[in-house]
């Protein structure tokens, strides 16, 4: 994987986590339960597509 790949995986898997972590925090918040669902959902599917998307390349 080349420096900038490399880089740009970093940074939406870290996106992916600080979705789930400010769903998990919302989890607090009864009025912000839905909200708290979908940042986690989309944090889940930050994370799973960022590492299916570099496995691909790196199997070209």
């Amino acid at each position: 994987m080349k420096e900038g790949n490399k880089l740009r995986f970093v940074v939406y898997f870290l996106l992916g986590v600080i979705f789930i972590a400010q769903g998990i925090r919302n989890l607090s918040y009864p009025e912000a339960k839905w909200s708290a669902i979908i940042l986690i959902i989309l944090g889940i599917a930050e994370i799973l597509l960022t590492l299916n998307l570099f496995r691909d390349k790196n199997n070209l």
